[in-house]
């Protein structure tokens, strides 16, 4: 029946499907899969199936409405983000944290999205591959940049959290001390990224957002692709 029901949808030389052939037969016996001539199969997702803001429950518990309420909110902002990116200064900071852990999910990562008032120097943990990294955001009105030592604390963080990598994103970009302050933290544990990498983010989920085959680049390569 999988076979069948996938016939002419297999990925090109290079890509592979997201899930195990005996969870795809699931997807196909539950109905899950939306499958249209000339078009990419994708997945059928509900709100109670994955949270943002808050752990994920153990299997067999239910996420709460308001939980994914918050994540139908945080895909429209993030499709409206990457067909509009002059509409990210006029969002608010929560807001955005929300909108990147929307697009690490649905790019592939295993994504956390730390509590406000407890973040401990990061706001986004993701998973790949079995490496863990950390997203800090900062998204300060213009023309407010991000000054040197931020670089430093969170070098510190990624070192005492045992992450792979650090990414630091800033919508309003940094001073050029934080470029100088730059080549005196280990390139391999920190990389920076502006408001373009964020919209470069928010694009490309917004391209495959829904789609069964995983992406031609690898997810952590694309994650810090363009970063400094």
């Amino acid at each position: 029946p999988l076979t069948y029901a996938l016939e002419g949808h297999f990925p090109r030389e290079g890509r592979s499907w997201r899930f195990a052939q005996p969870r795809m037969a699931q997807l196909v016996a539950e109905g899950r899969l939306v499958i249209q001539t000339g078009r990419r199969p994708h997945l059928k997702r509900y709100l109670t199936e994955v949270a943002v803001d808050e752990p994920r429950p153990p299997e067999g518990d239910s996420v709460s409405p308001l939980a994914g309420a918050v994540r139908v909110f945080s895909r429209a902002l993030t499709l409206a983000l990457a067909q509009s990116p002059g509409s990210l200064a006029e969002m608010e900071w929560r807001d955005l944290e929300r909108v990147l852990a929307e697009v690490c999910e649905g790019l592939g990562f295993r994504t956390t999205l730390t509590r406000s008032t407890k973040d401990g120097g990061f706001d986004l943990e993701v998973e790949a591959n079995g490496e863990r990294y950390l997203i800090e955001v900062k998204h300060w009105s213009a023309p407010s940049l991000v000054g040197p030592g931020l670089i430093s604390q969170f070098a510190e963080v990624v070192v005492s959290q045992s992450a792979s990598r650090g990414l630091l994103l800033s919508s309003s970009g940094f001073r050029p001390a934080v470029l100088a302050e730059r080549l005196e933290v280990t390139p391999q544990k920190v990389a920076l990224g502006d408001g373009h990498k964020i919209i470069g983010l928010c694009q490309r989920y917004a391209r495959g957002a829904g789609t069964l085959w995983q992406p031609e680049t690898d997810l952590v390569e694309f994650l810090f692709e363009g970063t400094i």
